[in-house]
C-alpha cells in the first residue's frame, strides 16, 4: 500500500443574497493562492457592491493588508472557531455528499482534467 498523497485545497466563497460563488482548487495553501482566491472574489462582486468577506483564523494565508482589494471589508474570525464561519455549512455539505467516499488518481483528477 503506498501511503504518498496529493492533496488539494478547495478555496470558496459564496453570495446567498445572489447565488454567487467563487472558489479555486489548488495544490497548496498559502499567501500566493490566498491573493489569487481574494483576486477571483472581487472579480464575482457585482458591480457597484460591496461585500463583507468572513475569514477564518488561519493567520498562514494572509496577505498583507495592502493586497486586499477594495470592493470587500475583512470580517477576521478568532483562531479556532470554524462553527462561527457561515461558509462551515457548504463545507460540511461537499464532505458528507460529494467529496465523500472517493479516490483519486492524481492531482489532475482531483481538478476533473482527463488526459487522453
Amino acid at each position: 500500500m503506498i501511503n504518498d498523497y496529493e492533496w488539494a485545497y478547495i478555496f470558496g466563497a459564496v453570495c446567498p443574497q445572489r447565488a454567487a460563488t467563487a472558489a479555486i482548487v489548488a495544490p497548496t495553501a498559502n499567501t500566493e493562492i490566498m491573493s489569487m482566491h481574494l483576486a477571483e472574489i472581487s472579480r464575482a462582486i457585482a458591480p457597484n457592491a460591496h461585500a463583507a468577506l468572513v475569514l477564518d483564523g488561519a493567520d498562514t494565508m494572509s496577505p498583507p493588508i495592502s493586497s486586499f482589494p477594495t470592493t470587500f471589508t475583512l470580517v477576521p474570525l478568532p483562531p479556532y472557531a470554524p462553527e462561527l464561519n457561515p461558509v462551515e455549512n457548504v463545507w460540511e455539505y461537499l464532505r458528507g455528499d460529494k467529496l465523500s467516499i472517493t479516490v483519486y488518481d492524481d492531482y489532475e483528477h482531483i481538478l476533473g482534467v482527463r488526459h487522453g
